[in-house]
């Protein structure tokens, strides 16, 4: 009786991940492609109990209530078009039907499952979304985060906070907007929006700063940017080469960097070579892991989505 009542409630659970692909298809057609965390916003709003009702307005940016009345904003023009395609209210009362409060649903699982069934159809949200393998085994080297400071810079749509558990507080930040907005609805979604700040800013001309160090800072930089000569002090034109020199300067006594970074860095000479010397000469070299060929085909390259 018991396996009969738990199969009855696992496919109660996959029929509802299931369902959640048909407000997407509803769309298709209707919005742009970046327009599709219009769908995901609706979601997390449902969830909360806050699609028919007027959202709490938050006092501050990192306020649940705060992002849910910005986004409420920015996408009215998203709503006028599928107002106009005469979907709007269809679209509602499918998601309506969706009870994300079922007993054994992960909301966070399924909203994940679409996030990255879309990132397959979509190069735009591919290319800032790393793919969970890499974003586990990065977390791992992190070794225990309890109670840590959790830098992310180049965020995307923060993997590494939606998988680290028990930080003291993890910052993300992002350049893009839209994976800027992906990224705060997923960490909602995740129940991690609490202890998180997110930060829709430039990293190399805004590098954040804490007084006692971060004791992570783990990224994935855009394979190939290339930095400004006017940048703030510039230490190399290659990202990943400034990445480095200013995550050292920036961690804690006893902190710790990850980075996922092209191989070019490992045998690239100049500015790299000096920086390969002095890694191992100081002894800050942990581990070095190849990644199989092929797991970041859509490993983010720095260009803008509109």
């Amino acid at each position: 009786m018991i396996k009969l009542v738990e199969t009855s409630m696992n496919r109660e659970v996959e029929n509802i991940k299931e369902r959640m692909w048909m407000p997407i298809n509803m769309v298709r057609g209707k919005l742009d492609p970046f327009e599709y965390y219009y769908v995901l916003y609706l979601f997390v709003l449902h969830k909360e109990g806050l699609i028919d009702n007027p959202v709490p307005f938050g006092d501050h940016e990192n306020n649940r209530e705060w992002v849910f009345n910005s986004l409420r904003e920015e996408s009215y023009p998203i709503k006028q078009k599928l107002i106009s395609s005469g979907i709007y209210e269809s679209l509602i009362d499918c998601i309506k039907e969706l009870n994300f409060h079922t007993p054994g649903f992960d909301f966070g699982d399924a909203f994940d499952w679409v996030l990255y069934k879309l990132s397959k159809q979509h190069d735009r949200i591919s290319e800032n979304l790393m793919p969970l393998e890499v974003s586990h085994l990065a977390i791992s080297l992190a070794g225990p985060l309890s109670e840590k400071t959790v830098y992310n810079p180049f965020s995307g749509l923060n993997s590494f906070g939606v998988l680290s558990k028990n930080v003291k507080h993890y910052i993300g930040q992002e350049l893009n907007h839209n994976a800027f907005i992906y990224g705060q609805l997923r960490l909602i979604a995740h129940n991690k929006f609490s202890n998180s700040t997110i930060i829709e800013s430039d990293v190399i001309s805004n590098w954040q700063i804490n007084n006692d160090g971060f004791d992570i800072i783990i990224s994935n930089p855009p394979f190939g940017l290339r930095i400004q000569d006017n940048a703030p002090e510039i230490i190399s034109n290659n990202c990943e080469s400034y990445l480095i020199e200013k995550s050292f300067n920036s961690l804690s006594k006893n902190g710790k960097m990850i980075l996922v970074i092209s191989q070019r860095f490992l045998y690239a000479t100049g500015v790299e070579k000096r920086i390969r010397e002095q890694l191992v000469e100081l002894g800050w070299i942990e581990s070095i892991i190849a990644l199989p060929i092929g797991i970041l085909n859509n490993t983010p390259i720095y260009r803008d989505w509109e």
